[in-house]
C-alpha cells in the first residue's frame, strides 16, 4: 500500500510554493491536510487501472504534483477532484503500453481481505466495471463524483454501475453454479 506523504513531491517545487499560495487555491498545509487521507484510495484506484505497485505509487505521485500544480482549478469537493486526476494518470499513454501484458491488479493481492469467490468475480469485470464499483462502494463515493473521477456523465455512471453490479451478480450466480 501506498504510504508517501506528498511533501516530498511538494517540496520539489521549492519557494515557489509560497508565491504560488498566495495567488489562488490551497496553501501547502491545507492542502497536504486534505491529500494525505485520499493516498491510499488514490494508490487503490490506480492499481484497479492496471498498474503495479511500483507503477501506481509513480502515479500517485504524479498526481499529487500536478493536484498541487493546479489546485487554484478546485472546484467543489477536494476528493473527486484529486480521484479524477489518479485516474486521467493512470491512464495515460505512457501508462496503456504496460496494461496490455499485465494480468488484473486483483490478482496480486489486494489491501482488504476479500473472498476467493469474489476476487475471481471482480477480476472478470472490465476496468471501468470494477473502477467504479470500488469507487462508490469500496470508497463510498457518491453516484456524481464516480462520474466526475471517470470522465462521463452521472447518468453514465449510474447506467455503468447498474452494469457492474448486474454483470457482478451474474457472475457470483455462475461461480456459484461451477
Amino acid at each position: 500500500m501506498y504510504v508517501g506523504t506528498p511533501r516530498g513531491a511538494i517540496s520539489m517545487l521549492g519557494a515557489g510554493t509560497t508565491h504560488m499560495a498566495a495567488r489562488g487555491g490551497l496553501d501547502l498545509e491545507v492542502f497536504t491536510r486534505k491529500l494525505e487521507p485520499q493516498l491510499a484510495p488514490a494508490y487503490r484506484l490506480a492499481r484497479l487501472a492496471g498498474c503495479s505497485a511500483d507503477e501506481a505509487a509513480d502515479v500517485v505521485q504524479e498526481a499529487c504534483l500536478r493536484a498541487w500544480k493546479h489546485r487554484a482549478n478546485l472546484r467543489g469537493e477536494f476528493t473527486p477532484w484529486f480521484l479524477k486526476i489518479v485516474w486521467n494518470e493512470a491512464r495515460r499513454p505512457r501508462w496503456r503500453w504496460l496494461l496490455a501484458g499485465l494480468p488484473s491488479p486483483l490478482q496480486r493481492g489486494s489491501p482488504e481481505t476479500v473472498d476467493d469467490q469474489v476476487q475471481l468475480v471482480l477480476r472478470s469485470l472490465p476496468t471501468r466495471q470494477r473502477s467504479a464499483l470500488w469507487l462508490r462502494y469500496g470508497h463510498d463515493v457518491s453516484t456524481r463524483d464516480v462520474a466526475r473521477v471517470l470522465g462521463m456523465s452521472e447518468a453514465g455512471a449510474k447506467q455503468l454501475l447498474f452494469r457492474a453490479r448486474v454483470a457482478f451478480r451474474e457472475g457470483m450466480r455462475t461461480s456459484e453454479g461451477a
